[in-house]
């Protein structure tokens, strides 16, 4: 079978090491940066012993960043793609796993009037709120496309412990969505549960992937594809493909979205080069098999690969 044609082109930053949560955020702004982002504004200490506020990169290093709760001095950084999407990192709590993540699709965010105690205000804000990952020792591997696709993928002990990502939907339903975008972020802890890596569940992939898009004027909670949508695919046409044990039959599956509760249950799009894998494959395997490194596998999940670099997991 041959291997999908991506349909995005893609930047890499792959095997960043990381040590601890400011590490990881960093790691994230300077993976999208290599990839050709740019920062639009920031508060960190920029090197400097205080919290700077400006259009500036203020996140030199990781320890430029400093977490505690809105409305306090807090770190937060807004990058732009050459699209002119926008995406945010906050650091507005003191509970490590509860992160914030935003974007504005069109690239609205305030550059004026900005404040230590919140981050910029936008009027098309996506919002995300969770653990990227984890924060002990392990490595980061980000991509980035110009036009506002990215995704992060944290490997510690072995495996896949964390995902953000940004991607476009393809064959969106309803047609008539004006930002047709998916954003979510998930990830475990340092127990490396199975419940916590990138997986399937007898639901959906995992309880903290929930994430919220904009349609039209209204967010909307989807999930990832899963087997108890097989039957509910556009004109019958199944897209996932899993047995009674919980194992994908097929590699290169595509991932789809679907609204997972009454009276709106529904298949919603497809996710932009993003595919299940076969659980019976190795994490960081790469395909194909013989060389090449154009994909890989973390958990139960295909992305694209730079072609040349080892993953590493731990």
């Amino acid at each position: 079978m041959p291997l999908p044609t991506l349909e995005k082109t893609w930047s890499f930053d792959v095997n960043k090491p990381i040590s601890d949560w400011a590490g990881l955020f960093f790691q994230i702004k300077d993976g999208l940066v290599n990839c050709g982002w740019t920062v639009s504004s920031s508060c960190g200490k920029g090197g400097t012993g205080g919290l700077i506020v400006d259009t500036n990169d203020n996140w030199l290093s990781a320890a430029d960043i400093e977490f505690d709760v809105y409305g306090s001095p807090h770190s937060w950084i807004v990058l732009r793609s050459p699209g002119g999407l926008e995406f945010c990192m906050e650091n507005a709590s003191t509970n490590m796993y509860w992160q914030t993540f935003r974007c504005s699709p069109d690239g609205l965010y305030a550059t004026t009037g900005l404040s230590s105690g919140t981050r910029p205000p936008a009027d098309d804000e996506i919002y995300v709120s969770g653990n990227p990952g984890g924060g002990g020792a392990g490595y980061v591997h980000v991509m980035a496309t110009a036009d506002g696709c990215m995704r992060s993928i944290v490997c510690r002990g072995g495996y896949s412990t964390g995902l953000l990502l940004i991607t476009a939907v393809k064959e969106p339903n309803p047609s008539t969505w004006t930002k047709k975008l998916f954003a979510c972020a998930g990830g475990g802890t340092t127990s490396y549960t199975p419940a916590e890596r990138l997986e399937y569940s007898d639901g959906w992939v995992n309880g903290t992937f929930l994430t919220r898009f904009r349609v039209t004027t209204d967010d909307e909670e989807l999930a990832h594809q899963s087997a108890v949508m097989t039957y509910e695919m556009v004109d019958g046409s199944p897209i996932m493909y899993k047995n009674v044990t919980g194992q994908n039959v097929h590699g290169f599956t595509p991932v789809g979205l679907f609204k997972p509760d009454f009276p709106n249950k529904a298949w919603r799009g497809r996710l932009v080069d993003f595919w299940w894998g076969q659980t019976v494959v190795n994490g960081g395997d790469t395909y194909p098999s013989g060389g090449g490194k154009e994909f890989v596998q973390f958990g139960d999940m295909i992305f694209p690969w730079d072609g040349t670099s080892t993953p590493l997991l731990t």
